[in-house]
């Protein structure tokens, strides 16, 4: 009877911790990489016991409101979480999309963006440059990720489509993807 009262009181003690590292999680601020590396290939069931039950659900995500996500790269904070289970028979955590960002105050933009440069000129003076060169000269990014920087507001020709380009991904997948690799230019005028 002893070692069964045991192993009830470790129970009941273990959920209780649980119920309290789910209330934490959403209480207080928490780096988005601390948060990618506590949950990424969980199960669908250790993800509700370390964040409770979704605030909405489906097969393959999980929602979660009234987060605090801090992103440092790009100086959000991101409020709202979704939760992908696209590994394992849609079952284990295999991705992220943060949503609903408030920036720490009122960033002015960088006049760096919006000096027009081509693309060849873009690719020549960026490729192989770290994420610090890159926040140091254009500052932080709009959006961010581990392997990708978002930045609005540019000006960067393509001289043999005659479109300009407004917005500029930098792709960062050498050296620990700390390292320009390659570019996306969209929103073409």
């Amino acid at each position: 009877m002893r070692s069964w009262a045991n192993r009830l009181c470790v129970l009941l003690t273990w959920c209780a911790c649980m119920n309290a590292v789910a209330d934490s999680w959403r209480d207080r601020e928490t780096p988005v990489p601390s948060f990618k590396q506590a949950l990424l290939n969980m199960t669908k069931e250790q993800v509700k016991a370390k964040l409770g039950p979704p605030d909405d659900s489906s097969e393959i995500s999980w929602d979660y409101r009234n987060v605090k996500l801090r992103d440092a790269d790009s100086g959000k904070t991101y409020q709202r979480v979704t939760i992908w289970f696209q590994e394992s028979n849609n079952t284990r955590v295999s991705s992220f999309s943060f949503l609903a960002a408030r920036m720490d105050g009122d960033q002015p933009k960088n006049a760096n963006r919006s000096k027009r440069v081509s693309v060849p000129q873009f690719k020549q003076l960026f490729t192989g440059k770290s994420k610090a060169e890159v926040k140091a000269f254009y500052g932080p990014p709009d959006d961010s990720s581990e392997i990708s920087w978002d930045y609005g507001g540019m000006n960067v020709y393509d001289p043999d489509s005659e479109k300009t380009y407004r917005k500029v991904t930098f792709w960062f997948q050498d050296a620990d993807n700390t390292r320009a690799s390659s570019f996306s230019f969209l929103k073409p005028d």
